[in-house]
């Protein structure tokens, strides 16, 4: 979405990269595969966007370090709704079938907790995935 407003530049393919995956981080090899932009670029601009506290590393697993957006900062959080709102008005003004059933989007300010799961179509994760066994022995066949 943002580079259909902003252009094409390395920083704006980043950054509308990383917002359309909120709920997600990615290694710079895994970023640059998805948005071809070269590595010596991405480097470059993951260190200017952490001194603008607008991306984080969010995790490290052996030598691989993860980033993502910083949901908490400002910027980011306006970034991101400007997109669904651009994103709501874009469906807003699509024709619709004489069928089909309006989806209650309105024009409104999304909370940061919105931004996440817009919709609810994440399934929220059980609370305990333990399996439970019978204590006893097993029964012999004769």
């Amino acid at each position: 979405m943002f580079t259909e407003i902003f252009g094409n530049s390395p920083r704006v393919k980043l950054l509308d990269f990383l917002a359309d995956h909120v709920d997600f981080d990615y290694t710079i090899s895994q970023i640059e595969e998805f948005t071809e932009i070269s590595r010596p670029t991405l480097y470059r601009l993951i260190g200017e966007l952490k001194a603008e506290k607008m991306i984080s590393l969010t995790r490290q697993v052996g030598a691989s370090k993860f980033y993502g957006l910083n949901t908490r900062n400002g910027k980011v959080i306006e970034m991101l709704q400007m997109e669904f709102e651009a994103i709501n008005k874009r469906l807003l003004e699509q024709p619709r079938e004489p069928s089909a059933q309006p989806i209650g989007l309105s024009a409104t300010r999304f909370t940061l907790g919105q931004l996440r799961r817009p919709f609810g179509l994440i399934a929220p994760r059980p609370a305990s995935t333990a399996v439970k066994f019978k204590k006893g022995r097993k029964k012999s066949r004769k």
